[in-house]
């Protein structure tokens, strides 16, 4: 009876207000940092965004997820996955060590946030989804933008339930989305070539080749059809790879074989970013079984593009979404953990990346050139600009994850702008050599297996 209770009482709580839960919690975690609602102008766009081309009640599972978030904390998770258990986790994050919790919604019935900033932070990629639906100059088909989309959603939701409950479902939640955000962009670059293995099409050896679009579209809906007790066993059912390090060294491997001599991609990622970033087995698989598909297909679809087929232009576009990337991470506090352990030893690391990201956004704009519609960073003076996500310009210097939180949407928005164009390169380059071995009726066709699963064989005849 009182788990009935508080659960009415928290489905009670946005009904009355007339907001939506996913509006109403944006509230509260602008009140608790800024003392004043979320900006209507911004929550416009987002519920606009989400439910553009046609997309429908991507909003509605948005506002399932947060108002199960609340119910989750009024009855205290389950038995077998209570809520604030810190070892679900893994290693701790700084803002656990430092207990930095706090209550937010109505001050006569608050609810938990077990990480401040880590949690109010994830609002970045849901701006970041915006930036999807804004962007003119997609290449991509609508699908594929939908589906970008949807992964931003996903991952904001996600992540911020895993750092405001400090749950096994959260973290399960949190770690899909985040493979999702890096899986999109691995998907887009590959299926402008002749890959149809298992190996290359999945990063994997016992999943099955999915379009990222349904993974996107199912994750970012699955409150809508299951309960929360439910979302794990749903979420290890989807064809994906979980762990977002291996995908990223795959893309990394991708881009360098598109545009430099194999030899060199191999060192780099057999010496360098396998021994250093992966897992035992996930090692093994990379060097042994990605790397070797991967040198077939560049011999098979003769890589690397040419310096004058656009091979100079996709490569300075890469380093510069890298870039970002990579500064990114250096805020994560796991991946490159011997960064973080200097923070407090020697210098705040965590003021000291916010004052200077500004700059950085200048350096990788001048490399990949993706127009910043958010007014971040070097460019800002618009009315969003302080406004990347409630309480920023106070986590931003007080917290390293909610940091990489606001620096990767980002990066991984930019990144997907200059996939975006370099599929468009490569699909070129690849007309304009089966053009030139037209007269072998056994060429081969530079047509991914991915791309033949969305059924987009038309773009690459027009």
């Amino acid at each position: 009876m009182k788990i009935l209770s508080v659960t009415i009482l928290a489905l009670l709580s946005t009904t009355v207000s007339g907001l939506g839960e996913t509006r109403q919690v944006l509230d509260d975690m602008s009140q608790y940092f800024e003392h004043t609602n979320y900006p209507d102008s911004l929550y416009e766009e987002f519920s606009t965004c989400m439910n553009k081309w046609g997309v429908e009640r991507l909003e509605e599972a948005q506002d399932v997820a947060w108002r199960e978030f609340v119910n989750y904390y009024f009855t205290g998770g389950t038995l077998s996955d209570p809520w604030g258990e810190p070892s679900t986790q893994g290693s701790q994050w700084l803002e656990q060590v430092q207990n930095k919790t706090a209550f937010m919604g109505d001050p006569y019935r608050p609810y938990e946030v077990r990480q401040r900033c880590n949690f109010v932070s994830n609002v970045a990629y849901y701006r970041s989804a915006v930036r999807v639906c804004d962007f003119k100059t997609w290449k991509v088909p609508v699908e594929d933008r939908i589906g970008m989309m949807q992964t931003f959603v996903a991952a904001g939701t996600g992540s911020a339930w895993a750092h405001g409950s400090e749950t096994s479902v959260g973290s399960r939640f949190d770690t899909s989305s985040v493979a999702l955000l890096i899986t999109a962009a691995y998907q887009i670059a590959i299926r402008s070539t002749s890959a149809s293995s298992q190996v290359l099409l999945t990063v994997s050896n016992n999943l099955q080749p999915t379009p990222f679009t349904e993974l996107a579209r199912d994750l970012a809906n699955m409150p809508l059809n299951f309960s929360v007790p439910e979302w794990i066993s749903y979420i290890n059912s989807l064809q994906l790879v979980r762990r977002y390090r291996i995908v990223a060294v795959a893309l990394i491997a991708f881009g360098c074989m598109t545009l430099l001599p194999f030899s060199l991609c191999e060192t780099l990622v057999n010496d360098v970013l396998a021994p250093e970033f992966l897992r035992a087995a996930e090692e093994d698989f990379m060097i042994n079984e990605y790397m070797p598909e991967l040198k077939l297909l560049a011999e098979r679809d003769d890589f690397p593009v040419g310096p004058f087929e656009g091979g100079i232009s996709v490569f300075l576009k890469l380093v510069g979404a890298v870039s970002g990337l990579l500064w990114a991470f250096v805020f994560q506090e796991r991946t490159l953990s011997f960064v973080s352990g200097l923070e407090g030893e020697c210098f705040n690391l965590t003021s000291l990346g916010a004052a200077s990201s500004p700059m950085v956004d200048l350096l990788t704009y001048l490399l990949h050139g993706v127009p910043n519609t958010e007014d971040r960073g070097f460019f800002t003076g618009g009315d969003r600009s302080s406004h990347p996500y409630p309480g920023s310009e106070f986590c931003n210097k007080d917290s390293s994850h909610a940091l990489w939180h606001d620096r990767s949407a980002d990066a991984v928005f930019e990144l997907y702008a200059v996939v975006d164009d370099a599929e468009q390169v490569i699909i070129a380059r690849n007309k304009r050599r089966r053009l030139e071995k037209a007269q072998n009726p056994n060429a081969e066709s530079n047509m991914g297996g991915l791309r033949r699963l969305v059924g987009l064989e038309e773009m690459m005849d027009t």
